[in-house]
């Protein structure tokens, strides 16, 4: 699916600043998006975002349950708005939305009793990245003060193994887990990316300026 770029320039920016910026931002923010899209087409959580919890119910006493091997596969930024202005200096505002899958695997251990194993997906399709940043034109560079990221629902499917079924019971518990999981993990390797690309200020030179 192509990148969809929206530039928004306030009334406040002139004309000859638009013309400076345009083809700069669009370049950083497909190189961004694509630098982005890349470090996660596949990509496994530590062991230590593995979940381990309990769970009881009416008709099971006792029962363990892990979701292992969390992987975010596939993610895909559909569309980016850029919204540029002056207050007081020249700054910007990115919002990018994209979607992405998850894979995992669970274990179920009833006290007493079986154990089952399987597979677990979910599709996320909300996924939202937001940075405010600062702008310069002498030469054109993109420096972020603040990303954050936002998952959206998270609604996991449990496949194999005669326990799966019961692990759709409780399946909001593990998504809810596991989103909170998938926001503090992608916010922090956009962090690292822009870092890494000399956009942030712990970055030793600036790596996005025009040519």
């Amino acid at each position: 699916m192509s990148h969809e770029i929206e530039l928004i320039f306030d009334s406040s920016v002139s004309q000859d600043v638009q013309n400076c910026l345009r083809g700069f931002l669009r370049n950083m923010c497909d190189s961004a998006v694509t630098a982005l899209q890349r470090q996660f087409q596949d990509y496994e959580l530590d062991a230590c975002h593995n979940l381990q919890g309990h769970h009881s119910a009416a008709y099971l006493i006792q029962a363990d349950y892990s979701v292992t091997n969390i992987r975010i596969q596939c993610l895909s930024i559909h569309r980016s708005k850029l919204a540029i202005s002056y207050g007081p200096q020249l700054k910007a505002q990115l919002q990018s939305l994209g979607s992405f899958k998850v894979a995992a695997q669970w274990h179920y251990q009833v006290m007493w009793g079986p154990q089952d194993k399987g597979d677990a997906e979910a599709d996320v399709n909300d996924l939202s990245f937001d940075l405010d940043a600062s702008l310069a034109t002498e030469p054109p560079s993109f420096h972020v003060n603040a990303v954050q990221c936002t998952v959206g629902s998270v609604e996991f499917k449990f496949h194999g193994g005669a326990l799966s079924a019961i692990y759709e019971l409780f399946s909001h518990i593990i998504s809810s887990k596991i989103k909170e999981t998938l926001n503090s993990k992608l916010q922090e390797e956009a962090s690292k990316l822009l870092q890494k690309y000399g956009m942030t200020s712990n970055s030793e030179e600036m790596h996005t300026k025009a040519p």
